[in-house]
């Protein structure tokens, strides 16, 4: 019995280790500042940045023994002019805002920079987190004074 029990958990532990070795295989990272680059991951022509800064993670989880929907995380940083900005917040309904969500945290996180990490912790009381009503997707956007956060 001890034996068997034994042989369970180093199997266990021998399916556990390929399991963590093929995620990393399917791992891709982009970070880029191509406006195009972003083009092709979201569709920002509705709304184009000037500038944009983003990373992109895409996991495939196609292949494997247990396959599944693979996954895609996108953060972006989105320079606008003020004007472009101000008359984007000139259309937001009263209701549109007051069913959002409210929580900042997940937009503080290491990969944007020390100046908008600081401005988010700074501003969190006044800022609001949406969920994404310009490049229709799942994700949220932050709406600062010359640029969007995005993150989904």
């Amino acid at each position: 019995m001890i034996k068997i029990k034994k042989y369970i958990v180093l199997s266990s532990a021998s399916f556990l280790l390929s399991c963590n070795y093929h995620e990393k295989s399917n791992k891709i990272k982009i970070v880029s500042e191509n406006p195009s680059d972003l083009q092709n991951i979201l569709d920002v022509s509705k709304f184009k940045p000037q500038n944009v800064k983003f990373q992109h993670i895409y996991i495939d989880n196609s292949k494997g023994i247990l396959a599944g929907p693979s996954d895609s995380f996108i953060q972006a940083e989105m320079l606008y002019d003020k004007e472009k900005i101000d008359s984007l917040k000139n259309t937001m309904s009263n209701s549109e805002s007051d069913s959002q969500i409210t929580n900042i945290d997940v937009f503080l996180n290491n990969w944007f920079d020390s100046k908008t990490s600081d401005k988010l912790v700074k501003d969190q009381k006044e800022l609001r987190v949406y969920n994404d009503f310009l490049f229709n997707t799942s994700g949220n956007i932050v709406i600062l004074e010359d640029k969007i956060l995005y993150r989904k």
